[in-house]
Formats: C-alpha cells, sequence, structure tokens
C-alpha cells in the first residue's frame, strides 16, 4: 500500500489509493464546514469556498475525488482598510 499524505501529489500510481482515502475524508470535510459555516455566519465574518473546493463545487457539486483538503476565505477587513491609506 502507498503512504498517502494530505499534501502530497496524486499520481498515476497512487491515484486510485487517494481517491479511494479521500471518500472517507470528504465526509469529514463536508461536517467541518457545515460547522465552520454556521461559526463565520454567527459571527458575521464574510467568507467563502476557494480554490479547489470551489471548482469542485462549480463542477461537480461535490469535492474533486484527487483533492484531499478544505478551501476558504476570510475577508480582512483590517487588511482592506490599509490598502486605501
Amino acid at each position: 500500500m502507498t503512504s498517502l499524505s494530505c499534501w502530497g501529489e496524486v499520481t498515476t500510481e497512487n491515484e486510485q489509493d487517494v481517491i479511494a482515502a479521500n471518500r472517507k475524508l470528504h465526509p469529514l470535510q463536508e461536517e467541518l464546514l457545515s460547522v465552520l459555516t454556521d461559526i463565520l455566519t454567527t459571527a458575521k465574518i464574510e467568507f467563502w469556498i476557494d480554490q479547489g473546493t470551489l471548482l469542485g463545487a462549480y463542477r461537480h457539486g461535490k469535492f474533486i475525488e484527487r483533492d484531499s483538503d478544505t478551501d476558504i476565505a476570510i475577508k480582512n477587513e483590517v487588511h482592506f482598510e490599509d490598502m486605501h491609506e
């Protein structure tokens, strides 16, 4: 069996192992994203899914089967205020 890293490269040799591992991981990521959504929404913090997570949601309505992480972006008001000064 191939050793998998969450941030490791997906190759033709390990692709099926990565996909199998992600089938177990993605439901947990969905649950975590749901909890995080509730927390950030309650706190009135602007955020959005980003990068591979956004691409998977747009193209497939779910996580990309080869992608092992969840990408979100959070608006940083302080950063935007500094840009205008």
